[in-house]
Order: C-alpha cells, then sequence, then structure tokens
C-alpha cells in the first residue's frame, strides 16, 4: 500500500505543510491525507500515483476551504492512529520549499496536459515532435508540411504556453 512509502509519506507532509501552520492541524491533515489515500487506493486500484496524490491534494484543499475538521465527532470513526514506533512524527518542515520531487513532476504533468488540451490536433502533432527532441525541419518532413508552417505553429504554441503561465527557463 501507497501509505507505507516513505516517500509517498513525505510529498504528503509537504503537502500539508504548504496548507497549515498549526502542528496539530498539520497532524490532522496528515491523517486525513493518509486515510483518504488509503480509501482511494482500495476503491481505484492499479491507478498512476499522480492520480492517487492529486486526489489527496485536492481532498486537503476541500478541507482546508470549508474549514472541516476530522476532530468532530462526525469524523470520529475516520481518525487513524499512528504506531508508537512511527519515525519522523514531529520532523515537519518550517517552511514551504519548492518541491523538486514528485509533486512537482505531477504538477508539470498538469499544466503540459492543459496546454495540449487547448491545441490544435496538428499543433499536438507539432508539440509531441518537439517534446520528442525533433527539429523544426523533422516535424515538417513528418508531417508533410512547409518549414514554415511548423515555425508559425511552434509560436503559436509557445504563446500559449505563456499565457498559461508557463515561462521559458532563462539561460545561466
Amino acid at each position: 500500500m501507497l501509505i507505507h512509502d516513505p516517500a509517498v509519506e513525505a510529498t504528503l507532509r509537504r503537502m500539508v505543510a504548504g496548507l497549515e501552520v498549526s502542528p496539530d492541524c498539520r497532524k490532522d491533515l496528515l491523517q486525513e491525507a493518509l486515510l483518504h489515500l488509503w480509501s482511494e487506493e482500495l476503491l481505484n486500484p492499479g491507478q498512476q500515483l499522480w492520480w492517487y496524490l492529486e486526489s489527496c491534494k485536492f481532498h486537503l484543499l476541500h478541507l482546508h476551504v470549508s474549514g472541516k475538521s476530522i476532530d468532530s465527532p462526525k469524523h470520529s470513526c475516520a481518525q487513524v492512529a499512528f504506531p508508537d514506533n512511527y519515525a519522523g512524527q514531529e520532523d515537519w518542515p518550517d517552511t514551504s520549499e519548492f518541491d523538486d520531487g514528485i509533486m512537482s513532476e505531477i504538477n508539470a504533468d498538469d499544466i503540459f496536459r492543459l496546454l495540449v488540451n487547448r491545441l490544435e490536433p496538428i499543433d499536438q502533432i507539432i508539440l509531441e515532435g518537439f517534446v520528442e527532441g525533433l527539429r523544426v525541419c523533422e516535424i515538417a518532413t513528418k508531417i508533410s508540411r512547409p518549414r514554415g508552417f511548423v515555425e508559425r505553429h511552434h509560436l503559436q504554441i509557445a504563446k500559449l504556453a505563456l499565457e498559461l503561465g508557463i515561462n521559458p527557463r532563462l539561460a545561466t
């Protein structure tokens, strides 16, 4: 089960740390995240890890925004006790730092899918070519179009990406 994976737990901790500053509330939200993860894995087996983590993220955001607490009598049956030998239970990060792990990949994948879903089919093929590492002339040959056609569409794709908030990396 994913709830036993230390990397997944660390990711859930970072999610919770980004939502809540109170240590007690963080414990509650982590408990809720673990329960939700466990429940989703049972109800929807075979999904990819990012799917489960996205579900947890949206569940936690909903709880945080709605102000619902698992400490209420209504939710008391859903509480999960931490084992006595639970390593690192108190090791919460002090700040919400940039996560260059699983959640960054998930967020990048979400942004990329948002971009792809807004593109015309020909633009999706052109973008796929760039993702595969093809050059403009190779993509033009692949789709039997002139190089200028691919270049114009590449600029349109880049413009849409910028509108969606995707900023190109600056050369260092």
